[in-house]
């Protein structure tokens, strides 16, 4: 089990190894993954917003769904708000690396 955990995750594992292995790639990667980090999450608040200023984001129009078309609007919303959350972590994280690499933490 540990060796098809290996399998799976050294795609996400290269990267990292290769950059620490560098020691100064991620000093000059970091403020472009937080600029697309940041777009990333501009562009997914611009979909909320639309979504919700449609209408079809509202809980009463969603509970007034059956089958599979009001499971996939539920799913996609959790889905929207999932990815959001995980957008914020991820330039959070960016930015305070660039912080501390910087002394500012």
């Amino acid at each position: 089990m540990g060796g098809l955990i290996i399998v799976v995750m050294w795609p996400m594992i290269l990267p990292i190894a290769i950059l620490y292995f560098l020691d100064i790639a991620l000093n000059l990667f970091a403020p472009i993954l937080l600029g697309l980090n940041i777009a990333g999450l501009a562009g997914l608040l611009l979909v909320r917003w639309l979504w919700k200023r449609s209408g079809t984001m509202d809980r009463a129009y969603l509970d007034g769904l059956t089958g599979w078309r009001g499971t996939l609007l539920r799913g996609l919303r959790w889905v929207l708000w999932i990815c959001i959350i995980w957008e914020v972590l991820l330039a959070a994280f960016f930015a305070a690396y660039l912080a501390w690499e910087h002394g500012l933490l």
